[in-house]
């Protein structure tokens, strides 16, 4: 039975219209209609229930449109264990990771050095934790992934970096209603921490003074360092900071924190160096821990 008429088969089954169908297999209405009804002569029995324009699948259709399913799938499978038999080829892993910006470069170096076959395609654009195109997905959050297919990476605390010359440096600790005698360096709108930090201060009723906009994490810590203002800065992927000129303080009545969280592809799907990308990631991640 000819693969191409199972699928445009399958196609005209989902969308219940023949027009529909063949625009979006990019064929004629005409042939497709044609190729259908070959494939019901091949089976024997007629597999939809014309009802004007529109059409359904009746018993037999709904058999085969299992069967057709689980074929589809089979293929796909088979095509992937052919793709990572094929280990001798360079293979590309197209990752999104919209957190960490900071370890990187540590994690490029890191991983090359164990896998030099394998090329990493790294995005770095807020393109929601549900996009297939991707083999993994690192995103942060503040609440943990509940996703099936995926996990919480790191669990870390929101700490508040402020310069060593403005007075609040010299207590140990400070509360949420210090924050508004702070100016603060805030990454721009739109950028993840931004939205965590901005979902806290409006969850405990504050209003930070925000005089400079930074993505870039070395220079908020340089301008942190100048005196000009203080920032929300993660405990644990921003660590090692100097503190010559920064001083770094919790808050002790409330807590700012994010998830890092990765979502994947189900195991029956992913190729094998994804596989071998998720494992080290996951190691690099529980040493920060």
């Amino acid at each position: 039975m000819d693969i191409n008429l199972l699928c445009q088969f399958k196609k005209v089954a989902e969308t219940e219209h023949l027009t529909q169908a063949a625009k979006s297999l990019h064929i004629a209405q005409p042939a497709l209609s044609r190729n259908i009804a070959r494939l019901e002569e091949t089976v024997g029995v007629k597999l939809f229930t014309r009802n004007g324009k529109s059409i359904s699948l009746n018993h037999f259709g709904k058999i085969l449109l299992r069967h057709t399913n689980t074929i589809i799938e089979e293929l796909n499978l088979a095509k992937k264990e052919i793709e990572n038999a094929v280990s001798t080829e360079k293979q590309t892993l197209f990752i999104s990771m919209y957190a960490a910006s900071k370890l990187l470069p540590d994690i490029i170096f890191q991983f090359n050095h164990l896998y030099p076959k394998i090329s990493l395609n790294i995005v770095q654009e807020n393109l929601g934790n549900k996009d297939k195109s991707f083999d993994i997905q690192i995103y942060s959050s503040s609440t943990p992934n509940y996703d099936t297919h995926g996990e919480t990476l790191l669990h870390e605390e929101i700490l508040i970096a402020l310069p060593k010359s403005h007075p609040l440096s010299n207590k140990k600790v400070i509360e949420v209603k210090d924050l508004q005698h702070l100016d603060f360096i805030c990454m721009p709108k739109g950028k993840s921490l931004r939205k965590i930090t901005d979902d806290f201060c409006h969850r405990v009723g504050i209003e930070p003074n925000i005089i400079f906009e930074c993505e870039t994490p070395d220079l908020t810590r340089e301008l942190i360092s100048t005196g000009i203002a203080a920032a929300f800065i993660p405990e644990k992927t921003w660590s090692g900071i100097k503190t010559e000129y920064i001083a770094i303080r919790r808050l002790t009545d409330f807590k700012c924190q994010r998830y890092i969280n990765a979502v994947y592809p189900s195991p029956k799907y992913r190729s094998k160096s994804a596989d071998l990308f998720i494992t080290f990631i996951q190691n690099y991640f529980s040493k920060l821990a």
